[in-house]
């Protein structure tokens, strides 16, 4: 998670690749909460400029529009959204 959260804060990118658990998908897609993060619960939120596509419901972030730039993480198809990140919360 550390490498993670530095990469986002230096290149100001947060990416994602093809869905394979939770919200399975054929092609890159980024994925987050929409929700703040709970108490105790690992991991960074972030603010994006474009807004995330409509999917089933408010609790999830879906991004794989316009606004994203196409690129690879280890090798495979991925897909990237500017981003800062406003808290970090570590475990």
């Amino acid at each position: 998670m550390d490498n993670e959260i530095e990469l986002v804060q230096s290149s100001g990118l947060v990416g994602g690749r093809a869905g394979r658990n939770f919200l399975q998908t054929p092609w890159p897609v980024v994925k987050a909460w929409t929700t703040p993060l709970k108490p105790g619960a690992q991991g960074y939120e972030f603010y994006t400029p474009i807004a995330p596509k409509p999917f089933g419901g408010n609790w999830v972030g879906w991004w794989d529009q316009a606004g994203v730039t196409a690129g690879t993480i280890q090798g495979e198809d991925a897909v990237f959204i500017p981003a800062v990140i406003t808290k970090i919360q570590p475990r």
